[in-house]
């Protein structure tokens, strides 16, 4: 019998335990996608909302350190670096040499790699929910550079892009939760059906 792959996840959005409600604010559920997974691989979820790509970084080093017996790695970062770069605590040149750090560690130990881009966002609803003084159109643009820097690094370093944004920018009301930035149930099978598809 074919054993069960055993994948990584770091992500600071959508694999975390949560779903928005408008009334209760956020609330840890079985309905998400990495439970979803845990069904069909061995899953160990890193994710957190506080996630930065350097925060990703060295925790990965130390993970590594004590267990690098991975297939697969699932990398779902920049949701806190936009936050950082939109509050110029941060450059977008620090995420991208964070991420190719993050990739380089992992395939040197033999583990294949799926990058995850942001998800769509409402520009207004981001604003207020993160309280960023950068105006909206700032906020587009740094989300456009950050998904432009993932997929570039995926070319750059050979390893697979799972491009949730092009996928629920086609009907983002379906899937993205009031707060504009996460996603809902729907969203969270239809990520669940993508990493599904890619790691076989």
């Amino acid at each position: 019998m074919k054993s069960m792959k055993k994948i990584m996840i770091w992500g600071s959005n959508l694999f975390l335990g949560a779903l928005f409600d408008l009334k209760k604010g956020y609330v840890y559920t079985s309905d998400n996608c990495s439970f979803k997974l845990s069904s069909k691989f061995i899953v160990d979820n890193f994710s957190m909302k506080s996630l930065s790509s350097k925060k990703a970084l060295n925790m990965l080093l130390k993970a590594l350190r004590l267990d690098s017996n991975y297939d697969s790695a699932i990398i779902e970062l920049g949701t806190v670096d936009m936050i950082n770069i939109l509050n110029e605590e941060e450059l977008l040149d620090d995420f991208r040499n964070n991420l190719s750090q993050i990739i380089t560690s992992l395939k040197y130990c033999g583990i294949k790699v799926y990058l995850v881009t942001l998800c769509p966002i409402e520009p207004l609803k981001y604003q207020f929910k993160n309280n960023i003084k950068a105006c909206t159109n700032d906020i587009i643009l740094i989300h456009k550079r950050i998904n432009r820097a993932i997929k570039e690094l995926a070319v750059l370093y050979g390893v697979e892009v799972i491009d949730d944004n092009k996928t629920i920018s086609k009907n983002k009301y379906a899937y993205l939760s009031e707060d504009g930035d996460s996603i809902n149930a729907y969203g969270h099978s239809l990520i669940e059906a993508m990493v599904s598809r890619k790691i076989v």
